[in-house]
């Protein structure tokens, strides 16, 4: 994964590539949320879901929030890779909430758009994303 690099600052971990960059934060025991922003490459799924995997067995099953509305465009590898990992998780999550193009990130194999719509939501307004947001955080 040559020039791909994690900082952390506080409770925020951030994965950045050389043209995008993926930005997590724990917002409950039961609830994270993922920022991507710029180009989705491949090569930010595997550091970005590995510090989801942890978060992810630390709950019983987990809400993920995708704010995917600063993603300028992507790689058909990050939509498979993402995709991949839904597929895998699909059974410890609660659901999947994405804010702009859901496609980026559950489309990207043969037949997984029939698996995973149930748990993939894509949100068009960030007013609803965030009340879904503080709802779940709420919960939790």
């Amino acid at each position: 994964m040559s020039g791909v690099r994690v900082d952390r600052e506080g409770s925020t971990i951030t994965v950045v590539s050389e043209r995008g960059a993926a930005r997590l934060r724990r917002l409950a025991r039961a609830a994270a949320e993922v920022t991507i922003s710029g180009y989705g490459e491949a090569e930010l799924v595997p550091l970005t879901v590995e510090h989801l995997r942890a978060w992810r067995f630390d709950a019983v099953r987990m809400t993920l929030f995708v704010d995917a509305s600063e993603l300028a465009s992507y790689s058909p590898e990050f939509r498979r890779e993402w995709t991949l990992w839904l597929l895998n998780a699909v059974h410890d999550l609660a659901m999947v909430y994405v804010l702009g193009d859901a496609r980026a990130i559950f489309t990207g194999v043969p037949a997984s758009g029939v698996i995973l719509s149930d748990l993939v939501r894509g949100v068009r307004d960030r007013n609803a994303y965030e009340e879904k947001k503080r709802e779940v955080v709420w919960d939790n």
